[in-house]
């Protein structure tokens, strides 16, 4: 169908974009023009955004602004450039360039047609805002991974960026360059210990092991010169922690009963905070699915209510549930 298609172009756009590689579009009046087959789509084009492209290197403490080599203009070292508004099109499965931060939105420039993410890739000691060769080199063997990290030629590759809740571990690999020996894989700041499974391909040595909380991978290892080197990777997107849900106080005030909460998280944060009235301790679905959003952290009932049950769950999925009686 032609909605299968535009979701298709979209999702090539969204891997080409997260990965800075350019994509074949162009704008026209406030739109950009994407020609898919016989189909045109058009994305709006949500007013300007200027960016100040800086580089920050974490080896030399150097910062430093880059000086773009593709005919874009520039004024007092910063580029004007058009946000995208991909929400016009109603596709859920972007993962960047959505709103969460000022700086996550994708931007393309009307001088050169260039794609750029305002908030930047960071890879390594660096901070990439549009294709480079640096990066092609960079990235054309990690297309498949759900993040990607490389510090000092040693690739770290894990199965998700998302926030992973209860149960979940976090998979991480450690791609060392056949020149490269490795010393030691050790965790800095976690209670566990890691078990290691080991793989090669044609440039690497390939190490494979599970993370289940926020912490430092740390890597020993000797360089092509034997020279000792450590390079390390910030785990940072592990919740196994259930939100703090408590009842601070219950009044009554004309007719009506107001319930005081404290409700937060310290990990991920809150994502859904809800009530009902009556006992769904064990129905959570109702609360989740038609609850009552909560406001302020007070939930107000008539009088006349002797019950209500209370379901919270953080950006990583961890719920929990409380009834109250009232």
């Amino acid at each position: 169908t032609i909605e299968e298609k535009f979701d298709n172009i979209i999702n090539k756009i969204e891997q080409a974009i997260s990965k800075m590689i350019e994509v074949n579009m162009y704008y026209t009046n406030n739109y950009i023009q994407i020609t898919y087959e016989q189909n045109i789509m058009y994305i709006d084009i949500i007013g300007k955004i200027d960016i100040t492209l800086i580089q920050y290197n974490n080896t030399t403490k150097e910062t430093s602004f880059i000086k773009l080599s593709n005919g874009e203009e520039i004024n007092n070292n910063k580029v004007s450039l058009c946000k995208i508004d991909f929400t016009k099109l109603n596709v859920k499965s972007l993962t960047r360039g959505i709103g969460k931060t000022e700086d996550d939105v994708y931007a393309v420039s009307r001088k050169t047609g260039s794609i750029y993410y305002a908030k930047g890739l960071k890879i390594g000691s660096n901070t990439y805002y549009t294709l480079t060769d640096e990066l092609k080199k960079l990235l054309k063997y990690n297309s498949k991974s759900s993040d990607v990290n490389v510090s000092d030629s040693v690739v770290f590759e894990t199965n998700s960026n998302e926030w992973l809740g209860s149960g979940t571990p976090l998979s991480v690999k450690v791609k060392l360059p056949k020149l490269f020996s490795l010393v030691n894989i050790s965790l800095s700041g976690s209670s566990y210990n890691i078990e290691v499974s080991n793989s090669s391909t044609e440039k690497f040595n390939e190490y494979t092991f599970n993370v289940y909380e926020n912490c430092m991978v740390v890597v020993d290892y000797k360089n092509e010169k034997n020279e000792d080197k450590k390079t390390t990777y910030n785990v940072k997107n592990i919740d196994w922690e259930q939100p703090n849900l408590e009842i601070e106080n219950i009044s009554t005030v004309d007719n009506k009963k107001y319930i005081k909460i404290y409700c937060k998280d310290n990990i991920s944060g809150i994502k859904l905070l809800k009530y009902d009235i009556g006992d769904f301790f064990f129905n959570r679905d109702v609360i989740y699915n038609s609850g009552i959003d909560i406001k302020e952290n007070v939930i107000e009932v008539d009088d006349d209510v002797k019950v209500i049950t209370i379901l919270v769950e953080d950006n990583a999925g961890n719920i929990v549930v409380r009834t109250v009686d009232l």
